[in-house]
């Protein structure tokens, strides 16, 4: 009895009563995506990576840091029962008319796992599958247990049909007596915790035992939050091969891998190529992606000033919509859509005319109003346009282009990149707990113990000093 009212103390000197507010977590930080998983009773257990791995401690393996999802799972005892605790409470006080009845009651608390060595020995299965070098027994072991912890669990709410609906099979007799459990730091162990109340008070214990030969039937659904943040990541590798299934390759397949287009082309052409190219790889923030993708095209590219003598060249007559650039086509066009006022210094821009829309792309932004013909031409020159304005006409001298070499901005991505974007926290995430305790782990386990393993005393650190460099 001693035992088990130590336990109950210290489980609930770890909860707090403000939800949703911790103080004295760790400011954790992993990928967002599970470098592996693992089986564990009826559920998957994902393995996250820590970032700081990377970013820290590349070259120093025997640091890195891995957690793994809390496995919330009842323990089983040596004759092959869930693990539980009682404790008799004062009995329950039910009022009928004028009379009251007394009955049995029991707290009982049933522990969880959240981590114990036979999961860090399938999550490290998992880790080394994916960095196999990391793992050289017995003289070189650079990854051992300690390397693997769980994510720091800060609150989590239990429900259960069986209980709280209506018809529930312990509806009548049984209450979940803490709903939410918030925790200061985070806990290697935590109790679910049942109220049990018998029909009457004559110390009969039907109830439980029925209560007790159910649970391992029962599933709960869980909701939890943790001390932890995820980035979101993009992962590419730019290849010839891949941009030439693109709108991008096709259009500006010029002479000798250099296509000339308009500054709006370009963009449009790249945008276009950044969700077609994002699809073959792993993007899990396509806004950042894109943007990376087509800020590098454009910086690759160059000006180039186009006049007649320009779209005469072989170079001009393989450019991106060559018509429609021309000075004679953008002079016929301007003067679409820009009038003059008879008798005043002033243009206005008329877009609902006939104009070419490619055209009207190109200078639809910015105009409104009426212009005075000096502020005309810097509008025109704002656009990428040398013009002369002669009387009541406006003439294109020249118009500035891009000059893309697809085989140079290929080159700079034809290697692996990895942008990222720290996320929120991960909080109120959905998740069940199991009666049934999972059945032990089939093939021994790789890792017996670190000190059987390693030889490496100096390098392996607790996660506690690891975060708090």
């Amino acid at each position: 009895m001693k035992k088990m009212l130590m336990s109950l103390i210290i489980c609930c000197a770890t909860s707090v009563t403000a939800h949703g507010q911790t103080a004295g977590m760790s400011d954790i930080t992993v990928l967002s995506v599970d470098v592996g998983r693992f089986e564990w009773g009826n559920k998957i257990i994902h393995v996250y990576e820590n970032t700081r791995n990377q970013s820290v401690a590349a070259t120093a393996i025997e640091k890195w840091q891995f957690v793994i999802e809390p496995l919330l799972s009842t323990r089983k005892t040596a004759n092959g029962e869930i693990e539980y605790q009682k404790f008799l409470m004062d009995p329950l006080v039910v009022k009928h008319g004028k009379h009251e009845h007394l009955k049995r009651r029991n707290r009982v608390l049933v522990p969880l796992d959240l981590i114990t060595n036979d999961a860090r020995d399938r999550a490290l299965d998992a880790i080394t599958f994916v960095y196999p070098n990391s793992v050289k027994p017995p003289k070189d072991c650079r990854l051992g247990r300690s390397n693997v912890d769980i994510l720091p669990l800060v609150e989590i709410t239990i429900s259960s049909s069986d209980i709280e609906r209506p018809d529930g099979m312990m509806a009548r007799n049984v209450a979940i007596a803490e709903k939410t459990q918030s925790f200061l730091t985070a806990p290697k162990q935590l109790f679910l915790k049942f109220d049990v109340w018998e029909k009457d008070n004559s110390g009969e214990e039907e109830v439980l035992d029925r209560f007790l030969k159910f649970l391992p039937f029962m599933q709960l659904d869980a909701t939890v939050s943790f001390s932890v943040k995820s980035t979101k990541f993009n992962i590419a590798a730019i290849d010839i091969e891949k941009l030439k299934n693109t709108k991008l390759w096709i259009d500006l397949n010029g002479s000798g891998g250099v296509g000339t287009v308009s500054r709006h082309d370009l963009r449009t052409l790249a945008q276009e190529a950044a969700v077609s190219v994002r699809g073959t790889f792993t993007v899990e923030d396509p806004a950042s992606f894109d943007q990376s993708f087509i800020q590098g095209l454009l910086s690759s590219a160059r000006d180039v000033t186009a006049d007649e003598r320009f779209f005469q060249s072989e170079q001009g007559k393989s450019t991106y919509n060559a018509d429609d650039l021309k000075p004679d086509t953008i002079t016929k066009e301007l003067n679409k859509v820009w009038t003059k006022d008879q008798g005043k210094d002033e243009w206005t821009l008329n877009t609902s005319s006939s104009a070419n829309a490619s055209f009207l792309d190109i200078i639809s932004a910015g105009a409104s109003g009426s212009l005075s013909t000096s502020k005309l031409k810097e509008w025109l020159k704002e656009h990428s346009i040398e013009s002369d304005i002669q009387g009541n006409k406006i003439i294109a001298k020249s118009i500035a282009l891009k000059q893309v070499n697809l085989s140079d901005f290929a080159s700079r991505f034809n290697y692996g990149t990895e942008y990222r974007n720290v996320s929120g926290a991960k909080a109120n995430l959905r998740t069940v707990i199991f009666g049934q305790p999972p059945a032990p782990n089939a093939n021994p386990a790789r890792f017996p113990s670190l000190a059987e393993q390693c030889d490496n005393k100096d390098g392996l650190k607790s996660m506690s000093s690891f975060f708090a460099q």
